[in-house]
């Protein structure tokens, strides 16, 4: 955040929550909701594949990416992984859309020297809950000039 701060550069965090996932891991069995992650895993990263990029695990079915400025705008990013885990059709038989997807919020911020992770972290963990609130297989963004 420091570096981010002192350089004027924007900070985005997203979360992606794997939609239904308790219902797919319950009617398929623990091995397939693991290789269901490591699917979701290879695909974001992919997408992600820039050095300062950081992809993780966050929870049990929920995972992160810090970016740090990027000349691509953050929601055409979340909206490609969005888009390439619902093409990797992974079928999800208790799932209303029939296929594994993910919700994505993405958060963007312009740290200051005051600004802790924990600002972004529950900006972004309030743009999640907004993605759920709309439905499923979406991305909602949250972004801020402090």
């Amino acid at each position: 955040m420091n570096l981010a701060a002192r350089n004027r550069h924007s900070v985005s965090l997203m979360m992606c929550d794997v939609d239904y996932y308790k219902k797919y891991n319950d009617s398929l069995g623990h091995y397939a909701g693991d290789e269901c992650l490591k699917s979701i895993a290879e695909a974001l990263r992919k997408i992600c594949a820039r050095s300062v990029d950081l992809l993780f695990r966050y929870g049990g079915e929920e995972f992160a990416v810090l970016i740090m400025e990027n000349e691509e705008s953050v929601a055409k990013i979340a909206e490609k992984m969005r888009k390439e885990i619902h093409e990797l059709t992974l079928h999800h038989p208790t799932s209303p859309l029939g296929s594994v997807t993910l919700s994505i919020c993405d958060a963007t911020i312009w740290p200051t020297a005051d600004t802790v992770p924990r600002d972004l972290i529950e900006k972004a963990d309030k743009a999640l809950y907004q993605s759920k609130k709309f439905g499923r297989n979406t991305v909602s963004e949250y972004h801020s000039k402090s």
